[in-house]
């Protein structure tokens, strides 16, 4: 006999499944792996469905071949159903299997024509393969179903800055921190954008925010140091640096740029 687990959170009670995919949307891949699992042995909800977040959880994990795996079991049930096709494309792109991968995404797009994702990961094959222009092309196509995806807007910022288009990059940058103001990524490519454009105090605007969420990134500190540098701020530059050091004692390059600094400050 199968047996039943629930889990009550205030006056919502929530089967495996929903566990599961409560965690998952957290970001709690282990933990949510292990409810899926138990909702696929008890048959609580749709043993493709099970399988395909777990496949899910493992690609998160890094465990991709373990996903295609997974995957392979769900198709079995569900052949024809786009969402197990084109997470095999995740997972082949994850592996570096770019044949297979867009093999996959190509059967995905086939069998659900208006599903952005689907569109969303060619356009992150072809991103890899280093083929701009196409991957553009399959970025905005995702965004024409649904705009605002802030990942899309990401890698397409990140596209237009490999076309040469800082202009365009800058506006996808700004589309992706509107969507989700938890894409520093997109802060701090703007932030590049900017310094390339040499714009140093917006820049430093953008590594200030990307500093203030993570004060350990010894990239964001440098970036930091960097800016104030070109700005002849050297005082900052040189606190920025310390403050490599005092996280990464041995960092080559802030030693080599606060000993050029107190030479400058002595001269």
């Amino acid at each position: 006999m199968k047996v039943r687990f629930y889990l009550e959170v205030g006056e919502v009670i929530l089967n495996l499944f929903e566990q599961g995919d409560e965690l998952y949307a957290n970001g709690f891949y282990e933990e949510a792996y292990e409810k899926f699992e138990l909702a696929y042995v008890n048959e609580e909800e749709n043993n493709a469905d099970c399988l395909n977040y777990m496949a899910c959880c493992q690609i998160h994990l890094g465990n991709s071949q373990q996903a295609l795996e997974l995957l392979d079991k769900a198709l079995k049930i569900s052949p024809t159903w786009e969402r197990l096709l084109f997470n095999k494309g995740r997972a082949y792109l994850k592996l570096d299997n770019y044949t297979e991968a867009l093999a996959y995404l190509n059967r995905a797009i086939m069998v659900s024509p208006n599903n952005q994702d689907v569109y969303y990961y060619i356009g992150v094959y072809y991103e890899k393969t280093t083929d701009y222009e196409i991957a553009k092309q399959y970025y905005q196509m995702s965004l024409e179903i649904d705009h605002e995806q802030s990942e899309t807007h990401l890698n397409l910022g990140t596209v237009f800055w490999n076309l040469g288009d800082k202009g365009k990059a800058l506006e996808e940058f700004d589309l992706a921190y509107q969507y989700d103001n938890n894409c520093f990524d997109a802060l701090w490519n703007k932030g590049h954008v900017l310094y390339s454009l040499k714009q140093f105090s917006e820049a430093i605007l953008c590594f200030e925010q990307v500093y203030e969420h993570n004060p350990n990134d010894t990239e964001t500190l440098n970036d930091l140091a960097s800016a104030y540098f070109r700005l002849n701020d050297h005082q900052q530059a040189l606190k920025w640096l310390n403050k490599i050091l005092a996280i990464e004692p041995d960092n080559e390059h802030a030693l080599k740029g606060i000993k050029a600094l107190n030479k400058q400050f002595r001269e």
